[in-house]
């Protein structure tokens, strides 16, 4: 299961929503302006901070 981040284009609310990648199921309507909400695209920030990583495994000098 994928969690899918849609926004409001007018009010920017967002919520998330839980679903298989194969469901193509309906777009989510915004509750206050009942319009149809937009697939929002969100980056998502972690490290590499265990051995045989690239950025662990070089010298630094």
């Amino acid at each position: 299961m994928a969690v899918y981040i849609y926004k409001c284009p007018i009010c920017q609310k967002t919520t998330e929503i839980t679903k298989s990648i194969f469901d193509n199921t309906e777009v989510p309507i915004c509750q206050d302006c009942q319009i149809p909400m937009q697939r929002y695209f969100d980056s998502c920030n972690f490290s590499l901070k265990t051995k045989g990583f690239y950025s662990t495994d070089t010298s630094k000098k």
